[in-house]
């Protein structure tokens, strides 16, 4: 998985 998409991810379960 890119890291670039991984923080993403991060982000999203943040918010979620």
């Amino acid at each position: 998985m890119d890291a670039a998409s991984l923080k993403v991810a991060e982000q999203y379960v943040q918010v979620g």
